[in-house]
């Protein structure tokens, strides 16, 4: 889990970069004419700015995307056993905050069910 939290947030980070060079560029070309293209015209002209823009909306989503997952992921399983919890005497509401998650699971079998990697690496595939 944590390589995930620190993927994610390395990931952000780089999207959120990439998000700012894009509004610097949109503002830096503001009037700036480009080729547009269109399958029922030929040549039509453009500003730049908006397919800038386009984008930086898409890394928005991206970012908020990442977002839910990490939410997602930030609920500790430990103490979840197998099935059913464990026998050992564990004090779960010291180790999440140890471990520094923000909840615990409530349900010991969805616990060890969880798919967030999967999910990640889904949303890693698809972005």
């Amino acid at each position: 889990m944590y390589f995930t939290w620190r993927e994610i947030k390395e990931i952000e980070a780089l999207l959120a970069d990439l998000a700012r060079t894009l509004l610097e560029m949109a503002d830096a070309h503001g009037e700036t004419i480009m080729p547009g293209c269109c399958p029922f015209a030929e040549g039509p002209t453009d500003f730049f700015r908006p397919p800038l823009l386009a984008y930086f909306e898409m890394l928005l989503r991206d970012l908020g995307r990442l977002e839910d997952t990490y939410k997602r992921l930030d609920v500790m399983p430990l103490g979840s056993g197998a099935l059913a919890g464990t026998v050992f005497p564990l004090d779960r509401d010291m180790v999440k905050e140890e471990l520094g998650f923000s909840a615990i699971t409530a349900n010991s079998l969805d616990g060890v069910a969880d798919d967030f990697a999967l999910e990640f690496f889904l949303l890693r595939r698809l972005s």
